[in-house]
C-alpha cells in the first residue's frame, strides 16, 4: 500500500511537470525498479529535471555518460555534467571528478530536446490562473496547456482561424461542442474545453507528446491513418513551435478518460 501511494505521489507531482517527481520516475527507470528498464525514458525525465535545475537528476545524466547507460560513454561529456551538477549543490559530483583525474570537463550536451528549449512567454495573468486551475484538474501538464495556447493563439482569446477554429486554444465548432464549449470566446470555457480534448488524445495516444500535439493541429484521424505525425508542412511547423515551448516526449495519461467524451 505504501509503494502504491508513493507511486500515486509521484504520479500527480509529474503532471504539473515536478521536478523530484521527474527524477525519482527516471530513477526508476533506469534501475528498473518496479517498472522495465529503460534508459532512454530515464534519461528524457533527468533531462526534464536538469532543465529546472534538478542537481541530482544533472548528476544521473553525468553517470550515464561515464558508464555507457543507454548512451555512448563519453567521459568528457560525463564530467561536464557532474561539474555543473557540482555547481547545483551535489557535493558527491566533486568526489567523483577528482577521482576522473586528468579527465577535462566537457559541454553538458545530451539532452537536445531542453536545452533548445525555451521558455513559454508568459501568459496575461487572468489566463495563467485558469490554466493553472484547470489543467491539474484534467491531469494535463499546465505548461504542455500554455505551449499550444500560445502556439495556437498566442494568447488572444478573439482569436479566428481561416478554417473557423476560435478562442485560446482554436476550438473548432465540432470539437467544442464535443466538449461542451458554448462559448468558444470565453476564456475559462475556452481552456476547460481544450484541456478535456488534450486529456482525451493523451489517453488515444497513451502519452505520445508527438501524436498529441500533431493531432490538435490536424486530427487525430489524420495521426492514425499515417501511423504518427502526418507529412503535411503546417503539422510539422506546429509540432516544431510547440515542441520548442514543451521539450517532454511523454505524459501520463489514463485510459479511462476514453470513455468520457
Amino acid at each position: 500500500m505504501a509503494a502504491a501511494a508513493e507511486a500515486g505521489e509521484v504520479e500527480h507531482l509529474l503532471v504539473t511537470g515536478d521536478p523530484t517527481a521527474l527524477f525519482v520516475l527516471g530513477e526508476r527507470y533506469e534501475n528498473a525498479e518496479g517498472v522495465e528498464r529503460d534508459y532512454a525514458h530515464a534519461l528524457d525525465l533527468y533531462c526534464g529535471a536538469a532543465a529546472q535545475g534538478h542537481a541530482e537528476a544533472t548528476y544521473n545524466i553525468g553517470w550515464m555518460f561515464l558508464n555507457g547507460r543507454g548512451v555512448t560513454r563519453d567521459d568528457a561529456v560525463g564530467a561536464g555534467w557532474l561539474r555543473l551538477a557540482a555547481e547545483r549543490g551535489a557535493t558527491h559530483a566533486i568526489r567523483v571528478l577528482r577521482h576522473l583525474g586528468a579527465v577535462v570537463p566537457g559541454v553538458p550536451t545530451g539532452c537536445p530536446e531542453t536545452e533548445h528549449a525555451v521558455a513559454v512567454p508568459e501568459a496575461p495573468k487572468k489566463i495563467a490562473e485558469i490554466v493553472a486551475r484547470t489543467a491539474p484538474k484534467y491531469q494535463v501538464d499546465p505548461k504542455l496547456v500554455l505551449a499550444i495556447i500560445s502556439a495556437e493563439s498566442d494568447f488572444h482569446t478573439s482569436a479566428v482561424s481561416r478554417r473557423n477554429a476560435k478562442g485560446l486554444m482554436q476550438l473548432m465548432p465540432e470539437t467544442a461542442s464535443r466538449f461542451g464549449v458554448r462559448n468558444s470566446f470565453d476564456p475559462t470555457q475556452n481552456i476547460t474545453g481544450g484541456v478535456k480534448y488534450l486529456r482525451w488524445l493523451l489517453a488515444y495516444f497513451e502519452g505520445d507528446i508527438a501524436k498529441v500535439v500533431a493531432a490538435y493541429n490536424a486530427g487525430e484521424a489524420a495521426v492514425t491513418h499515417y501511423g504518427g505525425v502526418p507529412p503535411f508542412p503546417q503539422t510539422r511547423a506546429y509540432l516544431a513551435k510547440v515542441r520548442r515551448l514543451y521539450a517532454a516526449k511523454h505524459h501520463p495519461f489514463d485510459r479511462l478518460a476514453l470513455a468520457e467524451y
